[in-house]
């Protein structure tokens, strides 16, 4: 059953998805405390939401707040934060940042590693971990409203 993005379900749910897979794929090279500011909430009262990702445990973790200190802090709304989650939209996240609907405000070094870290190998060849993260993207993009 798909949730709203960024909801307290699809939180619940993403998180049981990255856990089923966790002992499958490798640690996360880039070390990154990040917080995000999302407004243009279609849900809740004010219409914004602070959600964090954390992966100084080697594994992605995503959850509602802030994390206190951080590296980094991205404000952007609510398109813009599926599009860097869910979708993981290269093209478009570089589009919304160069637009200026992506606020950062931190050590940008850190973001840029993480989203290397992403990437595939050298030749184009997507590693095992990537082809699995992948997996677990498809996963998370079928419980997304």
């Amino acid at each position: 059953m798909p949730f709203p993005f960024l909801s307290e379900e699809w939180i619940s749910a993403a998180g049981e998805i990255r856990a089923r897979y966790e002992d499958q794929t490798p640690s996360i090279a880039a070390s990154v405390r990040a917080n995000l500011n999302i407004n243009e909430v279609p849900f809740g009262e004010d219409g914004s939401l602070a959600a964090h990702l954390d992966t100084t445990s080697g594994r992605m973790e995503m959850d509602l707040g802030h994390l206190d200190p951080a590296d980094v802090t991205l404000t952007m709304d609510y398109a813009t934060a599926k599009s860097f989650v869910v979708d993981q939209d290269q093209a478009a996240i570089m589009q919304a940042v160069m637009a200026g609907r992506v606020r950062i405000q931190g050590d940008l070094t850190k973001l840029m590693a993480m989203a290397a870290a992403g990437q595939s190998t050298s030749g184009g060849a997507l590693s095992e971990g990537a082809v699995l993260a992948g997996k677990v993207a498809d996963e998370i993009k079928a419980i997304t409203e």
